[in-house]
């Protein structure tokens, strides 16, 4: 599911199996307790998880992959046309990829100084990758490697800090918890070491899926799930 404050109102993306598709529904205020009729946002078969949702100018915009052809998947970028999401324009196609195992452990879409952006991955190995929209050419995403280690891209999560991309991820298959904070505000160029948040040694590794990431007063807040022992962890960096 894709969870997102739209503007004081809660809004959801989740998908269903009949029909298999992508929906959308918006909170009739900001309690939930009853919600719009739902919106496809892919009605295509092979829509699959996992998928982003976000407050884009005013309007709901979501992040998801689907089956393009068999065997092969992309991940889009789609937009509503107004507040409420009750229509929405064309899908942009942010990368084609290879198989479903592309970007399946999280996909996570918010603003970045006026463009969109998103952190997901994008081939079979795992790697990490972040994508912005290019103003230049709209309907265009670039794409910026920020770790070639093998499987470090899985529940990605970004925020903000300090003005710069800063992308929290399980690492290695579930060996450690790390942080990495782009070198400029674009997320152009990335650090060869990430910050390590947790090694696992607690654990007994395993750690580290379903990765949250918020910045409060200036502050990162990571939330992750434990395999091992089966317990949800909050870690917030003391010193930076």
């Amino acid at each position: 599911m894709g969870l997102a404050d739209l503007s004081g109102k809660p809004g959801l993306l989740y998908q269903t199996s009949l029909p298999q598709q992508l929906n959308f529904s918006l909170g009739t205020d900001y309690t939930g307790a009853s919600w719009s009729s739902a919106a496809a946002i892919s009605s295509q078969t092979a829509s699959r998880e996992p998928h982003s949702l976000a407050l884009v100018d005013g309007c709901p915009a979501a992040a998801y992959q689907r089956q393009v052809v068999i065997g092969r998947y992309a991940i889009f970028y789609r937009r509503a046309s107004d507040a409420a999401g009750t229509s929405w324009g064309s899908e942009e196609t942010v990368v084609n990829v290879s198989s479903y195992a592309n970007g399946s452990a999280g996909i996570h879409l918010l603003q970045l100084h006026g463009m969109l952006a998103l952190a997901t991955q994008q081939d079979n190995s795992g790697h990490l990758y972040f994508f912005r929209s290019d103003p230049a050419n709209p309907g265009t995403w670039l794409s910026t490697g920020v770790d070639g280690i093998s499987r470090t891209g899985n529940y990605p999560a970004w925020a903000l800090l300090g003005g710069r991309p800063t992308i929290a991820s399980q690492y290695n298959g579930g060996d450690a918890v790390v942080l990495r904070r782009a070198d400029d505000v674009l997320g152009d160029t990335w650090p060869t070491d990430p910050q390590v948040v947790d090694d696992g040694a607690a654990a007994g590794k395993d750690i580290g899926y379903h990765t949250q990431l918020v910045v409060i007063n200036g502050t990162p807040v990571i939330a992750y799930y434990n395999e091992t022992d089966s317990k949800l962890r909050v870690a917030s960096l003391i010193e930076q």
